[in-house]
C-alpha cells in the first residue's frame, strides 16, 4: 500500500481489540523495516 510505504496510518473506526492488533502489527512491521523514519498516525474515531 502506497501509504504504508510513505508511513501514513490512519485509524478512522471504532477501536477494537482486532483493529488494535492490526495497526500494532502494521506498526510493528514498519519500524522493522526502517527504526530511523518517523511514522504518522492520523486517529478520527469515536473510541
Amino acid at each position: 500500500n502506497r501509504l504504508y510505504r510513505e508511513r501514513l496510518l490512519f485509524l478512522g473506526q471504532h477501536v477494537d481489540d482486532e483493529i488494535a492488533n492490526q495497526l500494532i502489527g502494521i506498526m510493528m512491521y514498519l519500524n522493522g523495516e526502517d527504526e530511523s523514519k518517523d511514522m504518522y498516525l492520523y486517529i478520527n474515531s469515536p473510541g
